[in-house]
């Protein structure tokens, strides 16, 4: 990666908390690893992986 590049991506990540890029990371992780096992359409996890890291909450917690 050009080093221009990698500044601009660690100004960036600045902004966020380490908690808030942590929990990002989960849910990725989830994703990935529900998208790989095939057991849903891959459409679906990626809205809900959208959802809950814009909205910051589980598919359930939206429902209460």
């Amino acid at each position: 990666m050009h080093p221009f590049r990698a500044g601009l991506l660690a100004k960036q990540a600045g902004r966020f908390k380490p908690a808030e890029l942590t929990r990002w990371r989960q849910v990725l992780h989830e994703t990935h690893m529900k998208l790989v096992s095939g057991r849903m359409p891959a459409d679906i996890l990626l809205d809900v992986m959208l959802l809950r890291l814009v909205g910051g909450q589980k598919p359930a917690e939206m429902r209460k």
